[in-house]
């Protein structure tokens, strides 16, 4: 939203996308808790919540493309047990090719 001369419409449409936004986001923490709690009460049933928790491209420097031809990702990715209550992370790193890259500019 660079522009800050929107008109009323562009107004309403962010905000209802706002709105949108905020419901579906309650929606999810609403369902995520009712299956924390389905699994306390049965022992046979498991949730689990899965999160990429940051994504991380590196070298993060603004540069010509020629001189960094591999990038680095770093992709940080967690597993929440609601039965144990206990968390798992793992961090891992990937090297991107001239292939992928190629494919990201498209």
């Amino acid at each position: 939203m660079k522009d800050k001369n929107l008109g009323s419409e562009e107004i309403a449409q962010l905000v209802r996308e706002k709105y949108l936004h905020v419901r579906k986001g309650q929606v999810f923490y609403d369902r995520k808790s009712a299956a924390g709690l389905a699994a306390k009460r049965r022992p046979t049933l498991a949730a689990l919540a899965f999160d990429f928790s940051k994504n991380h491209p590196t070298p993060n420097i603004s540069t010509n493309d020629v001189y960094y031809r591999r990038q680095l990702s770093l992709y940080s990715f967690n597993v929440h047990s609601h039965l144990t209550m206990s968390s798992t992370s793992t961090v891992m790193t990937k090297p991107w090719e001239k292939r992928e890259q190629m494919k990201w500019r498209a």
